[in-house]
């Protein structure tokens, strides 16, 4: 990840989600098998944007996406939580113009490369919302949406597939379990006598 130290990023909600947010509320579990990968990948993002001391961008409209399965009477709790750790500023008059850009430029693509109409509305307001609040990094795991960002003029990336810090992962395990990595050691190598 070729991120300048202090920028300025914005994340898709499946990142968040994969990444943990949900987690701090009580009662609501969100792990399947099939995530588990993508659960490990967004928490070495979020601990590389940490590592870098990166500013993030949680536009409102992806908070309202992430608060939809929370009981209502969570909500002022995750919502504390939320606006401790981002940035999180609303879909407002100055991103509408290149909101609207970005719904007549989807518009103009063939069918098969088109975002669903009901996606496209939240993405389009999220990404138009990050680049002008100042995002230049977009990260997401649907190419769809990291099409539509460039649209945007930011630069759209995906999870990254493993950590760039060798001891990243295991620095996150101890993080997680609150015990140092059990590291097996090798065998020795075996050394023919001449």
């Amino acid at each position: 990840m070729n991120i300048p130290a202090n920028s300025l990023v914005a994340l898709d909600t499946q990142i968040l989600i994969w990444g943990g947010l949900r987690r701090s509320v009580r009662g609501l579990t969100l792990h399947s098998a099939d995530d588990a990968d993508k659960e490990k990948r967004a928490r070495i993002l979020l601990h590389e944007l940490d590592g870098i001391k990166a500013r993030i961008i949680i536009p409102s409209v992806a908070v309202a996406e992430l608060l939809c399965p929370i009981d209502p009477q969570e909500h002022n709790n995750f919502l504390a939580i939320i606006t401790r750790r981002f940035d999180c500023p609303p879909f407002d008059i100055r991103a509408t113009s290149l909101a609207a850009k970005l719904w007549q430029h989807n518009r103009a693509l063939p069918m098969e490369e088109q975002i669903n109409r009901s996606v496209l509305k939240a993405d389009m307001q999220i990404i138009a919302t990050a680049r002008i609040r100042g995002a230049r990094f977009f990260f997401s795991d649907d190419e769809k949406c990291r099409k539509l960002a460039r649209v945007a003029d930011m630069e759209a990336l995906p999870l990254p597939t493993h950590a760039l810090n060798l001891f990243t992962e295991l620095e996150m395990e101890e993080l997680e379990t609150g015990s140092p990595p059990s590291l097996q050691a090798a065998s020795p190598p075996t050394v023919k006598s001449s």
